[in-house]
């Protein structure tokens, strides 16, 4: 049973470059910034909300184009359980340090807390847009797909910086659905691919 809600909470976390949909100052600098990641990492606090169910998790990602993606747990209730993501397969390590494939996997899936996914939507939306609001370029997202759980997104990236502050997915209500919250984002450093062995 523990090991169902870890497998349904890694699906509903990895459940996430950009393009010219608008010309202001800012847009264009994010556009510049975003269109060629080849790799990030980043440190994230995730809620996903169900309901009055909700859940906080702590994670590390990482990120490698064209399709490598790691999740390391932090919070306690999942410390030392990884996931990777390669191409067409999903792996698990457990804490005691068992890997097993994830049959489920459906290849092509997009998830929902890894900026590069959030992009690759924006890009394909004709209903995207953005908008500066204090200081933030809000990357808005209507009609992710058919899961009413997952019907809109908006991403906060900071105007100075360039860096992702938060990304809100939305249900078909208009209600938060899941909460992501990014720190220590670092794009285009050095990075190995042994990152991406469990």
């Amino acid at each position: 049973m523990k090991r169902g809600i870890i497998v349904l909470t890694v699906i509903l976390m990895m459940t996430l470059t950009a393009c010219g949909k608008e010309s202001h100052g800012d847009y264009s600098r994010i556009y510049e910034s975003y269109s060629n990641i080849k790799n990030y990492t980043a440190d994230i606090e995730v809620t996903v909300l169900a309901g009055e169910n909700i859940s906080d998790y702590k994670a590390k990602q990482y990120y490698m184009a064209p399709d490598l993606y790691r999740v390391d747990y932090l919070s306690e209730e999942m410390e030392d359980i990884s996931c990777v993501l390669s191409g067409k397969t999903l792996k698990f390590r457990s804490p005691d340090g068992k890997v097993t494939d994830f049959d489920g996997y459906i290849p092509g899936e997009k998830y929902y807390i890894f900026i590069t996914d959030f992009m690759e939507r924006y890009c394909k939306s004709e209903n995207a847009k953005s908008a500066a609001s204090r200081g933030r370029t809000v990357l808005e997202l209507a009609e992710t797909g058919d899961n009413p759980q997952r019907a809109a997104m908006k991403l906060w990236i900071n105007s100075k910086t360039l860096l992702p502050e938060k990304m809100i997915t939305y249900n078909k209500d208009g209600e938060e659905a899941i909460v992501v919250k990014y720190s220590n984002f670092k794009m285009n450093e050095k990075m190995s691919k042994k990152i991406f062995e469990l």
